[in-house]
């Protein structure tokens, strides 16, 4: 065998080793794809799991205390509150809206349910955020509080949900 035939075969060693190199960087990439495709799934359903038990643990609430879900459901029918029961009122209200804030944030991420977007979180939660700020405790306490307690741009939301129910009773 001279050099030149043992050259061609060291090249040709050298492709296939090049190939084979190839192929499997192709399956280590392919594998990693789907590792960070099944996390990201997962972060997605965990948030949303999150999303949904902080929901479900606003209403547990008004399930569980007897007095507030009273204080609740007279406020919503436009009886007088005590300044108590109206202090608990407003503080399940920023409850709510803490909820809502934390859905909105989470679907200007992409980070909730898929099929709906950060609007579409006020569409869905306006008609109960102006039934509860439409009560004389949720206006008070929006009024004198509320704005302090979130961020501007989620302030200017909700002031435009107010603005709608103002433009509705007109």
């Amino acid at each position: 065998m001279n050099w030149e035939a043992i050259g061609a075969i060291g090249e040709i060693l050298g492709a296939v080793v090049v190939v084979a190199t190839l192929f499997y960087l192709s399956n280590q990439l392919r594998q990693n794809a789907n590792a960070l495709q099944r996390n990201n799934e997962y972060a997605h359903n965990e948030s949303i799991h999150h999303a949904q038990r902080f929901h479900h643990d606003v209403f547990a609430v008004l399930a569980s205390d007897s007095e507030l879900s009273s204080i609740h459901r007279r406020c919503l029918a436009g009886e007088d509150l005590t300044p108590d029961e109206a202090h608990r009122f407003a503080w399940f209200v920023n409850s709510y809206l803490v909820f809502v804030e934390f859905a909105w944030r989470q679907q200007g991420l992409e980070l909730g349910f898929v099929e709906e977007n950060e609007e579409s979180i006020i569409q869905l939660t306006g008609p109960h955020i102006r039934k509860l700020l439409g009560t004389n405790a949720g206006s008070e306490w929006w009024r004198s509080t509320g704005p302090e307690l979130f961020f501007g741009d989620f302030v200017e939301k909700i002031d435009r949900v107010i603005a709608e129910n103002a433009d509705v009773a007109v």
